[in-house]
């Protein structure tokens, strides 16, 4: 994934650069959104992503539950915003 995501960012970035006309500011704003999800991942999925493939499987801590469940709000909340980037990129 972090391919693509640098992919779709350097991409974004060429094309908010040699944008021209009445469509540049949802390439803008699409490139801002990929560019948030990707420090909100790197600020908020990935540290609990490295926690919880360092837990023990046959005797978990107490508090596994609480991070599988936070790791899934900010998932969610992630592929909103990757949503909204695809849609402002596809109306402009």
């Amino acid at each position: 994934m972090p391919f693509w995501y640098f992919a779709t960012l350097v991409l974004g970035i060429t094309e908010s650069i040699l944008c021209r006309g009445s469509g540049c500011a949802w390439t803008y704003a699409s490139t801002a959104l990929i560019a948030l999800s990707i420090v909100f991942s790197v600020i908020g999925l990935v540290p609990i992503n490295n926690q919880i493939a360092r837990l023990n499987p046959v005797a978990p801590p107490e508090n596994w539950l609480a991070l599988r469940r936070r790791w899934d709000r900010l998932h969610q909340i992630r592929i909103v915003v990757l949503v909204a980037a695809l849609v402002i990129l596809a109306s402009g």
